[in-house]
């Protein structure tokens, strides 16, 4: 008779060795579980329901060694009533479900169980990473961010007590300033946050820790800094936490607390433990002083004001942020932050030119030593930007290798292209996607969609011109839409039918002068309808200076005869055709045989302006008339000198480029290079001359790379035709027929009702883009 009791049963299934197994089982598939929620950044709820799998696992395996043990299961299964120890046997499975019966454990149910269980659990984790956008699979990718540095996300604060709100959002531009640049760390862009938790989070959310992290994560960050503003009566307590989200692991912590009149003081105390809370868990070496001074005020009206201008600024309502960043300048007139956002939002307001951003521009830079190194650069390349340098065009390339997490870099870097197009020789598709990376980044700052709009139209894509137009219509403050009335009319005007570039001429007629003024300053030259242009130009322009602008665009595209016509109107004077000849030849190497412009190359003219002879000289030379060309520059070369021992040197780059010209046209290239480069900067007409001729020399030289960034600086302006034709002409020389092709047909679209019988560049264009098929 068999041995009945429960311990001699509980012998035979063999539970002790069976629960060691089970147990070390376990052990390794928690590892391997911490390992890849960490590294896939999984919600923090997978692992507990990892562990409460393998425990209702231990039940079930228990459970089936002990089926497995008892006799009546050996011999059923001898007679295949059920299944084997190892087999699965779904039809059996089913059968039994069907019936409301359990079905009979065997180890390889349970086994398959196990492994179906841990698997739905880590699928479904990995979904809802994706589908929420954890930062393992979304977050960089979508902030644009890379392995620069280690970055640090500031996102908003929890408050708690009365006025206090300002400070939830008001902490990040604090604290991120602060922290910028110490012990190897970069902070993420207060805008690059700010747009990501209004992507993840809702304004009525109540926000855990998790979802904090998870904005931080999709920034592109390393360290997330979670904090909180606590006021309690007149007392207020600030505290941080700053987490690695690689690990997930709290890594520092930092608290300050006093006077709520104090706020600003207790910041810079805050922000000096948390720093050497994170370099001493990090081993690293602090490096200095941080003080919120450096950014902010230590007036608390004042930065109120501020951060309310800034909010303005946001949605294009520039008047209105210029009286809040004056208001914080009033309560702090030292507050060099306010100084430097004031002087931009009156270059938004009026124009980059305006003498107002000029001037608090240029109080900003008497103390931008006060600012940490990333802000002092912004604000220098935006005070060379207002006087036409692209002295930091390379610094702010270096900055968004830098920091390609800041909008502001990257916008800074796009609107130094954009404006200064000539000087900053670098392809419009340069400035496109410096736009484009600051909108991703801060898609919610409304006044970068004014440029990617006209981007748009420059480059012919109407679609992307209306959905930015349309986009900052629908976010943009009352008022914002004076702004954009100039691209409302540019986008039919240049990418539409001819009956609706016909209805846009009307509406340009009827606009405003800064509409006006905008319209033609930002697609004047920049497009390949000088034709569309010129309609314009023709029915506004009445006896006015605008006839010779219109007398140069005809002259650019080729079209010789009409703008002779037109020169003889009797509208347009005697020293604009003169300006004239020098243009086509530049262009073209053309000149005019007629009576009317012949008379003007006399070279008696110019005899006491300087500026003169940069037109006359070279078209005195484009026909062959070499003694009265070098007369003028002879002339011109002592009345500058004369000046400049007076002091006064603003007249040599007419006198350099006036006889480089010429050089130009003669063929020899050493002596125009010499005296061309130094003014290959310049922003002026006479800079344009400048960067035409060292065109011409790199290509004549074929030195290929030089040739393609002067030609690139030249397509902004009346010399946009002479910067395709030397484009695709290095091309082509490269053997990059894709490349000359889209050149080729810029070009001949530009030149169509061009005169090829007076400039043979003319057909060979049209012969080229033929050759390479269209």
């Amino acid at each position: 008779m068999p041995d009945s009791s429960w311990f001699q049963r509980l012998r035979q299934t063999k539970a002790a060795q069976i629960l060691v197994f089970y147990l070390g089982t376990s052990w390794v598939v928690l590892q391997v579980a911490d390992i890849v929620v960490d590294a896939l950044r999984m919600p923090e709820w997978v692992m507990p329901v990892t562990l409460l799998l393998l425990l209702v696992g231990l039940v079930f395996t228990l459970a089936t060694a002990w089926v497995q043990s008892l006799p009546s299961t050996t011999a059923a299964e001898e007679a295949g009533e059920v299944p084997d120890d190892w087999e699965v046997a779904p039809s059996d499975m089913l059968a039994s479900l069907r019936a409301g019966q359990l079905p009979h454990l065997t180890w390889g149910r349970t086994i398959l169980s196990g492994v179906v269980a841990l698997s739905l659990l880590f699928g479904g984790a990995g979904v809802y990473v994706a589908l929420t956008g954890r930062p393992a699979l979304l977050g960089p990718q979508a902030a644009g961010a890379s392995e620069v540095a280690d970055g640090i996300a500031v996102v908003p604060f929890e408050v708690r007590g009365s006025d206090l709100e300002v400070w939830r959002e008001g902490m990040i531009d604090l604290l991120s300033n602060n922290l910028d640049g110490v012990g190897g760390f970069r902070t993420i862009d207060p805008r690059t946050v700010l747009a990501r938790w209004s992507d993840e989070v809702d304004d009525d959310e109540t926000v855990d820790l998790d979802a904090a992290l998870r904005v931080a994560g999709a920034t592109g960050a390393r360290y997330a800094l979670v904090g909180s503003v606590v006021g309690t009566g007149d007392q207020v307590r600030l505290s941080t936490t700053v987490y690695d989200l690689d690990s997930g692991d709290r890594i520092a912590q930092a608290r300050s607390e006093g006077s709520a009149e104090e706020i600003l003081p207790l910041t810079d105390e805050l922000a000096v433990s948390t720093v050497r809370g994170l370099l001493d868990a990090l081993g690293r070496d602090a490096g200095g002083a941080l003080v919120t001074e450096d950014l902010t005020t230590e007036s608390l009206p004042a930065l109120r004001h501020f951060l309310e201008g800034e909010r303005l600024f946001r949605t294009a309502q520039f008047a209105e942020s210029v009286r809040s960043y004056e208001a914080a300048l009033a309560e702090d007139s030292t507050f060099v932050l306010a100084m430097a956002r004031v002087s931009d939002a009156y270059g938004w307001l009026e124009d980059i030119d305006s003498e107002e951003a000029d001037r608090w521009g240029t109080a900003a830079l008497e103390r931008v030593e006060e600012l940490p190194p990333r802000l002092e650069l912004y604000v220098r390349a935006n005070d060379a930007l207002i006087n036409a340098s692209v002295e930091l065009l390379p610094d702010l390339r270096e900055a968004v290798r830098l920091y390609p997490d800041d909008p502001e870099a990257w916008f800074l870097l796009a609107e130094t292209i954009f404006h200064l197009h000539g000087p900053a020789m670098a392809p419009v598709e340069d400035a496109a996607r410096a736009f484009d990376e600051a909108v991703a980044l801060d898609p919610g700052f409304t006044p970068y969609l004014q440029h990617v709009a006209d981007m748009a139209i420059m480059m012919g894509d109407r679609e992307k011109a209306q959905a930015a137009l349309d986009r900052y219509r629908a976010v943009a403050g009352p008022d914002a839409e004076r702004f954009v009335a100039h691209a409302a009319i540019g986008i039919p005007l240049l990418l539409g039918t001819e009956e609706e570039a016909a209805r846009a001429v009307d509406a340009a007629r009827e606009a405003d002068a800064r509409t006006l003024d905008l319209l033609l300053g930002t697609y004047g030259t920049r497009t390949d309808r000088f034709d569309r242009i010129e309609a314009v130009l023709a029915a506004v322009a009445g006896e006015g200076p605008l006839n010779r602008n219109l007398l140069w665009s005809m002259g650019s595209r080729g079209a010789f005869s009409q703008a002779e016509a037109f020169a003889d109107s009797g509208t347009v004077r005697p020293f604009d055709r003169l300006t004239y000849l020098a243009r086509i030849g530049a262009v073209w190497g053309a000149s005019s045989d007629t009576e009317a412009f012949q008379s003007l190359l006399d070279p008696a003219n110019c005899e006491t302006n300087a500026a003169c002879s940069v037109y006359l000289a070279p078209a005195l030379a484009q026909t062959g008339r070499w003694d009265d060309a070098d007369a003028v520059v002879t002339r011109t070369r002592a009345l500058v000198d004369r000046q400049m021992e007076a002091g006064d040197s603003s007249g040599l780059i007419f006198a350099d480029v006036a006889e480089g010209r010429t050089a130009v046209v003669r063929g020899d290239d050493a002596r125009a290079r010499r005296l061309l480069d130094p003014w290959k900067d310049s922003y002026s007409i006479f800079g344009e001359f400048a960067r035409s001729g060292l065109a011409e020399v790199a290509r004549r030289e074929e030195r290929w790379t030089a040739a393609v960034g002067f030609y690139s600086g030249l397509l902004g302006g009346y010399s946009r035709p002479l910067g395709l034709y030397g484009l695709a002409k290095v091309a082509e020389a490269r053997g990059d027929d894709d490349e000359a092709r889209r050149y080729w047909r810029s070009f001949v679209t530009l030149t169509a009702e061009g005169d090829p019988e007076r400039t043979p560049r003319i057909r060979e264009g049209r012969e080229a883009l033929e050759r390479l098929g269209g």
